[in-house]
């Protein structure tokens, strides 16, 4: 599970933001070929200057990884689980072992 990181993706939008590889790198498929198939009329190339801005400077790391890390937070919460789940069972078994 890989989590796409904030700053790497703001810094691909601005370089490259007029071909869409910040929207191929989080994941993003379709956006990231309407950008690429419209990038002759350079709007996505300012558009995503702008959001590389944005997302530099402007956009909250939670509020970041809620909307583009949406599966890394869901399988870091499963292991947070699978780990209190696995400490309530080695206590359990000390508890029965020691009686």
């Amino acid at each position: 599970m890989k989590k796409h990181n904030q700053g790497t993706t703001a810094v691909i939008s601005i370089l490259f933001g007029g071909l869409g590889l910040q929207w191929f790198y989080i994941g993003r498929y379709t956006r990231a070929l309407l950008f690429f198939f419209f990038s002759w009329t350079f709007i996505p190339a300012i558009w995503g200057f702008v959001q590389g801005i944005w997302w530099l400077w402007g956009k909250d790391p939670d509020e970041w990884d809620q909307q583009y890390n949406q599966e890394w937070l869901a399988h870091q919460e499963e292991k947070a689980e699978a780990e209190r789940r696995h400490k309530e069972m080695m206590a359990q078994i000390s508890r029965n072992s020691s009686n």
